[in-house]
């Protein structure tokens, strides 16, 4: 089960720097919405400070999977538990957007089944 366990956190690691050029990718996308004047300097600006808040949260939580000890897990769901209760502390703590808990949860339940299915190490 440990071998699971390490699996579900590189995976989820590479599921989260994946998350981190999505922002990246949506951030562009504002920008060239600004350039062509479909949206305000203002409305660029608030957008840009939620994707940094949004960015740095996901990199907090890939800060914390990196100093998760998978062999201390006897399961997958407990990894899934733990992070979760770690995520919904932070983000409540340092006032992160909320939407971050729902990004996880949603990559959390996809590296899981991936993990959990009968071929997987």
């Amino acid at each position: 089960m440990e071998r699971k366990c390490l699996y579900f956190l590189k995976i989820l690691r590479a599921e989260l720097e994946d998350l981190l050029e999505d922002l990246k990718s949506v951030e562009g996308r504002y920008r060239e919405r600004f350039a062509s004047s479909e949206i305000t300097n203002y409305v660029l600006l608030e957008n840009e400070a939620l994707l940094s808040r949004e960015e740095e949260s996901v990199r907090a939580l890939i800060s914390s999977i990196d100093g998760m000890n998978s062999s201390r897990y006897k399961s997958v769901d407990e990894i899934v538990e733990d992070l979760d209760a770690v995520a919904r502390e932070f983000i409540t703590s340092k006032e992160y957007p909320a939407a971050v808990h729902k990004l996880l949860r949603r990559k959390m339940d996809k590296v899981l089944s991936y993990v959990m299915a009968e071929d997987a190490p």
